[in-house]
């Protein structure tokens, strides 16, 4: 356990982030929104599978 924590502290001593604005035109713009969309539809799904899941006594896996 005490790698992890090293681990993170060391990542996040070292991370850092980056701030870019994508010009994208209109059919970009819209197979994103597209994936964006489709993206949060299989969390959604994969969300009631496992709250079904657990409704009928299964184990909830955490991650």
């Amino acid at each position: 356990m005490l790698e992890i924590i090293g681990l993170y502290r060391l990542c996040s001593k070292y991370m850092k982030s980056i701030k870019a604005k994508l010009k994208v035109n209109n059919k970009q713009k819209t197979l994103m929104a597209q994936h964006a969309g489709y993206s949060r539809w299989c969390y959604n799904c994969q969300l009631s599978l496992g709250n079904a899941a657990v409704q009928y006594g299964y184990q909830k896996i955490g991650f």
